[in-house]
């Protein structure tokens, strides 16, 4: 089984991870992969390989070498596009059965369902990571401006919509203790 999730600044997909039969995630990918059969919108349901070593169908020879060879290596027999808001965002790549049968209709049928439900939770992971990003930027820019504020040579106030200090810069602390001492000095 293998996972590819469409990189959309090289616009191509991309493997993100490989399992074996077992289920352990495999370090043996190979490099190098020309994905390109992979359609980022796709016009049937999955793709279907028959015979991955020795891709003897008409499509198939029209394709490049690279794209057989990429084929041939990864030995997937079926490839399920997920898709999320209209758009696929990846593919699920799967072997035959462990005796080397292919899938009954059942099963690729429950695999089309669960494409779809793996696209949107792929989706959501993305949003969640692109938030985690500006979140992490809105930080270090708070931080910077608070720098700036912090350091320099001028009084500033914040206050909110009532008339209520939220906050001020060391500079304008000085020149307030200072009109208190002023004031106390003059009563």
């Amino acid at each position: 089984m293998a996972f590819f999730i469409y990189d959309e600044q090289e616009k191509e997909f991309q493997l993100e991870l490989a399992s074996n039969r077992q289920g352990k995630q495999t370090s043996q990918v190979p490099y190098g992969l020309d994905l390109s059969f992979l359609e980022v919108q796709p016009t049937k349901p999955y793709l279907f390989f028959e015979r991955t070593r020795n891709l003897l169908d008409v499509i198939s020879n029209d394709w490049p070498v690279a794209v057989r060879r990429t084929i041939g290596e990864l030995d997937l027999t079926y490839y399920l596009p997920c898709a999320a808001r209209g758009r696929t965002i990846a593919y699920l790549g799967v072997s035959r059965t462990e005796s080397g049968d292919f899938l009954s209709s059942d099963d690729v049928e429950l695999l089309v369902t669960l494409s779809s439900y793996v696209g949107i939770a792929i989706d959501n992971a993305m949003l969640y990571r692109s938030l985690e990003r500006k979140v992490e930027e809105y930080e270090r820019l708070k931080e910077f401006s608070e720098n700036i504020v912090e350091s320099i040579h001028v009084g500033i106030l914040a206050a909110d919509l009532d008339g209520q200090v939220e906050s001020w810069n060391p500079q304008m602390e000085k020149l307030t203790v200072s009109a208190a001492c002023v004031r106390w000095a003059a009563i």
